[in-house]
């Protein structure tokens, strides 16, 4: 039997990694404690690569990046609704193809409505007015 210096818990020397350059030729820590601390470094390692590799293909910096999400209270520019992993897909870089610039982060389902409506400001408007004058006539408000 062999307490890890993690859990603290007394576990069975199976419970353990081998280690031959050890005392008792046994790693510290517990099979399980190893296994939870490396899920979590991965979790946190892939989250660092997605944004990097998001800020890297739009020309902007990681800082920019997460400046851009403070700005915008970790909110979506769009629907400003929090960002989480209910709402569909992350956020993603919403950018201009015109113009090659970044004009914020949005919903995954946010920027292909954009895009569907040809990035444009006038059909996003005229989309806007029928579906206000649909409620009207039925007498219904979501908006």
């Amino acid at each position: 039997m062999k307490i890890c210096i993690k859990c603290k818990k007394e576990k069975s020397r199976e419970s353990f990694h081998k280690d031959r350059t050890r005392k008792d030729k046994l790693r510290p820590y517990c099979r399980e404690c190893v296994f939870e601390y490396n899920q979590a470094k991965n979790e946190k390692k892939a989250e660092y690569d997605r944004q990097y590799t998001k800020s890297k293909r739009h020309g902007i910096t990681l800082e920019y990046y997460k400046q851009i999400l403070k700005k915008q209270n970790n909110k979506c520019g769009l629907c400003l609704t929090p960002f989480g992993k209910r709402n569909g897909k992350g956020p993603v870089i919403d950018h201009c193809h015109n113009y090659k610039i970044v004009r914020g982060i949005i919903h995954n389902k946010c920027n292909v409505g954009i895009a569907q409506l040809g990035d444009n400001a006038k059909t996003a408007y005229l989309a806007y007015q029928y579906l206000k004058n649909f409620e009207k006539k039925n007498g219904r408000t979501n908006l």
